[in-house]
């Protein structure tokens, strides 16, 4: 159910890379449910390594940037900090 992030073309990438890591279908979890996130776990390691692909994909995509963060600035720190924050509200929670 990607219809909350209709027309969000690199929301809908960075949720579809999310669920791909813990297998489950993007198209069968309700994003509309406050905690949705909280339906699959993930290992630390599963975690790092996305929070990682997300801080790069950032960096490598400036419509992602301008689509994902609110100063869209081109900098490692900034974009590890913000696949960070990510990860902290949206992450699945550890196993």
């Amino acid at each position: 159910m990607l219809d909350k992030f209709k027309g969000l073309k690199h929301t809908q990438e960075v949720i579809e890379k999310m669920c791909s890591i813990v297998k489950a279908n993007p198209k069968k979890i309700d994003f509309k449910k406050t905690e949705w996130f909280n339906k699959y776990s993930w290992t630390e390691h599963e975690q790092e390594e996305f929070t990682k692909w997300l801080s790069k994909y950032l960096y490598m995509n400036g419509e992602a940037r301008r689509e994902l963060m609110a100063n869209p600035i081109k900098n490692n720190r900034i974009t590890d900090g913000v696949a960070r924050s990510f990860v902290m509200n949206y992450g699945w929670k550890l196993k």
